[in-house]
């Protein structure tokens, strides 16, 4: 594969909370290694490693971190210095790494950043515990050869100035943990060692990610498969440990600054990964079973420290698992289907429950719930009764119906289907389009920009015929050069870096694809698998695209958009 450009995606492995980053802070950059547990609210910085240039006058210069050349590959990260090797790091298992030079001084020191209590101890000569007060983590440091040392100047009480000096030709280790190393033995490994186990771990997850489907024209094989090798080391570096809240290992949408998992993120994520391991898609969704709440939400988001509830994310639950049958049959065992099943239950029950109208159609009351967090629909404020989460809602209730294991479960989900659909076709199709409905004053909000009110196209089985063609005939005038865009480009509200008021989304665009092939619209389909291998191919795994130049946008080495465009290159239609 490509060397990983470390702006853009951190050196870590599957399971770490540890990563490696290049950070700019007004306008210099820093090469940090970070701790990622908590959450995005802080970076997570807890060591710069600076770069030290000797002259032979003996004045010490520091190097910019521009003046390093990087190769980064998924088991080892090496650094140049005038073009020699000067340092490599590797991780010897999810919560160790090793650092060694060459003929470099290098110089690690404690991140001045939410300091306070941050301390050292030197246990004896050869090994020292750095505490992270604000972080809740420690690091045990181990010089395993060379000149190098630790000191720690004290600053204040309960605070010290921390520097790792190696010299030429060390080699350190670094273990993370909560409470006490010494569950885990001091390792005899060498570095080479270590760098091997990493490499064939990482080998043996990404030969499971094979081009399945058609290449799109004008597109180079050799391309395509190092994008497809890209993705799969997203989905194999994205991975923490299960810790704290996370009773499952969680693909975190990236390890740069979106370090969570989202409830509707995670079933795209969990679509993505049943091309290389079923128990860690399934995973994925079960990961949320003790994080619902009794009321039946799932969380906005989750680390390892905490969950949200301040939104939530739409009932998409249903859709996804009845996908995920349809794949692989061996998710209708009773063992996994009977969770999805109470768990889908109990969201359902939440929507119906807690955020209904007296319309009988279900509302949002934050622009975040539905995933399309500044979507024109929220234009005039919440709450908002939307075509897309009754759309949703219904694909859920109709899964609760197709695996009922009752006569009368089977038919009290079907009083309440018929009911949200009566009352759908009744309020939010105008007989042109469908709208939304600021609530309570049912000020109808046509907004026929949006492509958030094309969605009800999952529901085509169920619509009728000449519905089903205006919302097609809608369609057209949302697809560019690179697929869907989530805001007509004629709009008044579209954007560029619109975040959902233009870009292209991995999960809409797989939505659309799936609902153009629930219509036999398989020839307009694949041309949108096209555009947006095409896009993906251009502008790598952003969080979103810009729909005319394919322009990567926002966060990027994203989970859900590399879970996509495996879905689109190594699944078969």
């Amino acid at each position: 594969m490509n060397a990983i450009d470390l702006i853009k995606i951190p050196f870590s492995t599957r399971g770490s909370y540890t990563v490696f980053s290049i950070l700019k802070n007004e306008n210099k950059a820093h090469f940090y290694m970070r701790d990622i547990r908590g959450g995005d609210l802080d970076p997570g910085c807890l060591f710069e490693f600076e770069f030290q240039d000797i002259r032979k006058d003996g004045v010490c210069r520091r190097l910019e971190v521009d003046e390093i050349k990087f190769e980064v590959k998924p088991s080892l990260l090496t650094g140049y210095r005038f073009e020699k090797r000067a340092f490599e790091i590797t991780f010897e298992d999810e919560d160790s790494f090793r650092v060694r030079t060459f003929e470099a001084n290098l110089r690690i020191s404690m991140v001045a950043v939410n300091h306070k209590y941050n301390t050292i101890a030197e246990l004896n000569l050869l090994n020292w515990e750095f505490t992270s007060y604000f972080k809740e983590v420690k690091v045990g440091i181990h010089k395993l050869s060379g000149n190098g040392n630790v000191t720690a100047n004290w600053l204040e009480i309960g605070n010290k100035e921390i520097k790792i000096d190696l010299g030429e030709e060390d080699e350190w280790r670094f273990v993370t943990y909560r409470v006490a190393e010494g569950e885990k033995p001091f390792a005899i490994d060498t570095f080479e060692s270590c760098e091997k186990r990493m490499h064939q771990k990482y080998a043996g997850w990404s030969k499971r990610f094979k081009i399945k489907s058609k290449i799109p024209m004008n597109t180079m094989l050799s391309i395509l498969e190092a994008r497809v090798e890209e993705a799969a080391h997203i989905l194999w570096q994205n991975f923490v440990k299960a810790e704290g809240k996370l009773s499952y290992p969680a693909l975190y949408m990236t390890k740069n600054w979106m370090t969570n998992i989202w409830s509707w993120d995670n079933f795209f994520s969990a679509m993505g990964l049943l091309t290389a391991s079923r128990k860690a898609a399934l995973e994925q969704l079960i990961i949320f079973e003790k994080l619902q709440s009794p009321e039946g939400a799932f969380p906005d988001y989750s680390n390892d420290r905490y969950a949200s509830y301040s939104c939530n994310k739409p009932p998409l639950l249903g859709w996804c698992y009845n996908w995920m049958i349809q794949k692989d049959g061996s998710f209708k065992k009773e063992s996994s289907l009977k969770r999805i099943y109470q768990m889908a239950e109990k969201q359902v029950n939440y929507w119906l429950n807690h955020r209904m109208s007296d319309l009988g159609l279900p509302y949002y009351t934050h622009g975040n719930d539905s995933g399309w967090d500044n979507g024109t629909f929220f234009s005039e404020g919440v709450p908002v009764i939307t075509p897309d989460l009754t759309t949703f809602l219904l694909l859920q209730i109709q899964f609760l119906i197709d695996y009922a294991k009752t006569q009368k479960d089977l038919e009290h989900w079907q009083v309440i289907y018929n009911k949200l659909y009566k009352a759908m076709m009744l309020h939010l199709w105008n007989g042109e389009q469908f709208v939304a409905i600021k609530w309570p004053e049912k000020k109808v909000i046509p907004m026929e920009s949006t492509l958030q009110r094309l969605l009800p196209l999952l529901l085509s089985k169920a619509l009728p015929e000449k519905i089903v063609d205006k919302l097609k005939e809608d369609l057209i005038d949302f697809e560019t050069p690179f697929g869907f865009a989530t805001e007509m480009p004629n709009s008044q509200y579209y954007k560029y870096n619109g975040y959902w008021r233009g870009p292209i989304w991995a999960p809409t665009t797989y939505l659309m694809i799936d609902a153009l092939h629930l219509n036999g619209e398989q020839v307009w389909a694949n041309r949108i698998k096209e555009k947006f291998i095409n896009c993906i191919i251009k502008g790598g795994f952003a969080e979103n695209f810009d729909p005319f130049t394919g322009e990567g946008l926002v966060d990027t080495g994203f989970a859900w958009t590399a879970s996509v465009f495996v879905l689109l290159t190594c699944t078969e239609n």
